[in-house]
């Protein structure tokens, strides 16, 4: 019976060591994600849709090959990550529905991984997509569904006690908006950063000072409280400079369209639009180039409070809106001609 036994152990570890690949193929996976990631916010959503649809279909395939449980929980990861960029994209195409989906996906895997960091992410994104959605209440209860775990490292905590504030202060809740804010400042000293993409695989996924400012911009105009337009305006206008003046490797053309957005809202609610056109005219010209649905909804929200202000009367007012009025003929970018529609499989 020892014998036996010990015979019966060497077959189980010949049929266990049987992974056909080893950690060169999971380190390129993993840099294939942050290249993805990193990549993002400079290109066309459908392009970033498209390899993130790729990248999760190998890294999954190759986890369904894996007797490693590294390699597998690494795979899965590098998969939860990849399906939320695809519903990052999702959205960014104008596609909410679609970009839900991904994000259920993504929460399974990354609950699989037993992985707070990617979840807290994914919750974030879903608290996003409802934020502008104008679902305030689902997106509170998101955010709030994901504030108690500690992530691993990163800045999922910093981002999505932003968005939390964001959506409070659209229900008006201005003193707990402002409590919001406060913590967004003390998670962002929490930080731990390990380098680690599947921790974060950075880009798109990493919230930078710059963002932070710009979301604390919109947070101050969705008070409605005229007190807040300078302090709305002063970080609008750091967020702007750090996006442009500070020579980033990889730009962020969209997340500077909301900059953008925001000064000029601040400064036209303050009664001093100089300048607004030329924002406008900027975010008009990125559009064209990057169509980001958030982005169309920012122009469009602007272009109520001018019209509600003025009606159009001012020859400044005038042209706002009809430099907004040019992104009427921009939509989506379509599917490129050498890409296989495949069909869907119910």
């Amino acid at each position: 019976m020892v014998i036996l036994s010990a015979r019966e152990s060497a077959r189980l570890g010949e049929q266990m060591d049987t992974t056909p690949f080893g950690s060169f193929t999971v380190e390129e996976i993993t840099n294939e994600l942050r290249q993805l990631a990193t990549l993002y916010p400079s290109r066309s959503p459908l392009e970033s849709l498209l390899a993130a649809r790729a990248l999760r279909d190998r890294s999954f395939a190759l986890a369904q090959q894996s007797r490693r449980p590294s390699y597998t929980r690494d795979l899965y990861l590098v998969t939860a990550w990849s399906c939320a960029i695809l519903a990052n994209a999702s959205f960014d195409l104008g596609a909410v529905a679609p970009a839900f989906t991904q994000t259920r996906a993504a929460l399974h895997l990354g609950d699989l991984c037993d992985h707070n960091g990617v979840q807290v992410w994914v919750r974030g994104l879903q608290a996003l997509v409802a934020f502008w959605d104008d679902r305030p209440d689902e997106a509170i209860a998101y955010a709030e569904s994901a504030l108690e775990r500690p992530v691993e490292a990163g800045t999922a905590t910093v981002r999505i006690e932003a968005i939390y504030a964001r959506a409070l202060a659209l229900q008006g809740r201005d003193q707990e908006s402002g409590r919001a804010l406060a913590r967004v400042e003390r998670a962002r000293d929490r930080v731990i950063e390990t380098g680690n993409p599947l921790d974060g695989p950075g880009g798109m996924a990493d919230f930078p000072r710059a963002k932070e400012l710009y979301w604390r911009a919109n947070t101050y105009l969705l008070t409605g409280n005229p007190q807040r337009l300078p302090d709305a305006e002063a970080s609008a206008m750091e967020s702007v400079h750090l996006y442009t003046e500070t020579n980033a490797v990889w730009p962020r053309p969209g997340e500077l369209c909301h900059a953008r957005l925001d000064l000029a809202s601040a400064r036209w609610g303050s009664g001093h639009p100089e300048g607004a056109e030329q924002q406008v005219g900027a975010v008009v010209e990125t559009l064209q180039t990057r169509y980001v649905e958030s982005v169309v909804r920012r122009m469009n929200g602007f272009g109520k409070l001018v019209e509600s202000e003025c009606g159009g009367r001012s020859a400044l007012a005038g042209q706002v809106l009809a430099r907004i009025a040019d992104i009427g003929a921009i939509a989506p970018p379509s599917l490129p001609s050498d890409i296989a529609a495949l069909p869907l499989d119910e």
